[in-house]
Formats: C-alpha cells, structure tokens, sequence
C-alpha cells in the first residue's frame, strides 16, 4: 500500500506518509487506520506528506474524498483541536490538500490545519523539534520499504 504511518506517542506527533501512486482506498485506509488510534490527544500535532506521491489515481476526486471525511467524521469531531499540516508539493496535491481541509471545516472542528510546500515550512508551523520530526520520517520511510 502506498502510505503508511507513524505516531510518537510520547511527542504526541503523527506523520503520514503517502509515495507512489495513490487511490482513494490508500486514502480512506490511511484515515481510517490514523483516525481511530486509540493514544491520540488533543495535543496531536499531524504531518500529512504527498512530498513522495508521483500520482493520484483517477478515483480520487472531490467527491471521494468528501466521502472520506463523512465515513470518519465521528473520529474527526473526536479530536477538533488537533493541529494538522500537509505537504503538499505540487498543484495536484495540494488542491487534494485544500478540498480536504474545506470539507472537514463543516464538522465541529477547532484546531488548525494549513497547507505547505517544504517539510520546512510545515515542521515550523507544527512545532516540536526537527529532529523528532526526522526521526519520525525515518521511522516510516523503513517501515514503508518493508
């Protein structure tokens, strides 16, 4: 499957990775998979990266993903205050990224989520230390290529 993911419960920090070609039911997966995790707090702070997608399958649409965010919205509604960032390198992804964040502001949703380019940028906005940030990557990047 092309995405996995990784939770430092300790940092309280999740980073889910998605690379290769990616299908909406790598999507829901992924989301089904993050959102019912049972060591979540409101003090998560979530690093969604499409920084290794090289393409989305025809099926993820808008309407997929508004589907998506419907089926786990009791887990979405669970945590409002988790702050959220994605990398989102290119224009595809990144409008993927901002259809998702306008859907899920329909449910009761306090915490932030905002769209970057570089891990940079988004590791900065998240907060934490870069480096718990590069060990939670290289964490997954082993565990992706097993």
């Amino acid at each position: 499957m092309p995405g996995c993911n990784i939770f430092s419960q300790e940092h309280q920090m999740l980073l889910v990775h998605f690379f290769g070609n990616v299908t909406a039911s790598d999507l829901e997966l992924q989301a089904v998979s993050v959102l019912s995790h049972p060591d979540f707090s409101e003090s998560t702070k979530e690093l969604i990266s499409f920084a290794e997608v090289e393409s989305f399958a025809p099926d993820v649409d808008m309407e997929r993903l508004a589907d998506i965010v419907n089926i786990n919205k009791e887990h979405i509604e669970k945590f409002p205050d988790i702050k959220v960032a994605f990398i989102a390198p290119d224009a595809l992804s990144f409008n993927l990224a901002r259809v998702y964040q306008e859907t899920t502001e329909g449910h009761e949703r306090k915490g932030e989520m905002k769209i970057f380019t570089t891990k940079q940028e988004a590791v900065q906005w998240l907060g934490g230390k870069s480096s718990q940030w590069d060990m939670l990557l290289e964490r997954v990047s082993k565990m992706c290529s097993l």
